[in-house]
């Protein structure tokens, strides 16, 4: 499994995958390795395929909060939205303070067009976020992205409001 890790470190998907796949081969139970080669699958942008594996990994590891919501961040990728939701507050059960699954609920969210519960998640996400993570980045651009649509939305409220006056 170290093999694909490193792999999949260095931007290498399909040698990763193909490691994750040996590993699997000589330990099938090996949840780790199936979430692992989703994660792979899901970087080259074979959702359907990761889904399958997170499912696998899910089945023989059903309390991962991490397998929870690499599901929930697949299931939006492939636009099954509530699906998504559903499996990102099952990873919430598990781990209610973990950035990375309150972000991964705040773009769901987003998506979903409730920005107010999108924002309420992401606050959550960057307080509980480590200085040091190599995350920071990215959920401080959800962040941004996420005032960014509720700026939005209210000027188009206040436009509106005017209009009726």
């Amino acid at each position: 499994m170290a093999i694909g890790d490193k792999a999949s470190a260095g931007g290498r998907f399909s040698d990763a995958i193909n490691a994750y796949e040996k590993a699997i081969n000589i330990e099938p139970d090996n949840y780790q390795a199936w979430n692992n080669m989703g994660i792979s699958l899901g970087q080259i942008m074979n959702y359907e395929e990761a889904l399958e594996a997170f499912e696998k990994a899910k089945h023989i590891k059903p309390d991962s909060h991490g397998v929870w919501n690499n599901i929930g961040f697949v299931l939006n990728k492939l636009n099954k939205k509530e699906e998504a939701l559903k499996a990102v507050n099952k990873a919430l059960e598990f781990n209610d303070k973990d950035p990375y699954i309150l972000d991964t609920k705040a773009v769901i969210l987003m998506d979903m067009g409730d920005v107010d519960e999108a924002q309420k998640c992401i606050r959550k996400a960057v307080v509980t976020l480590s200085p040091n993570s190599s995350y920071k980045n990215e959920i401080l651009e959800h962040q941004k992205k996420i005032l960014k649509a509720i700026a939005e939305r209210d000027k188009k409220k206040a436009e509106e409001e005017k209009k009726d006056v």
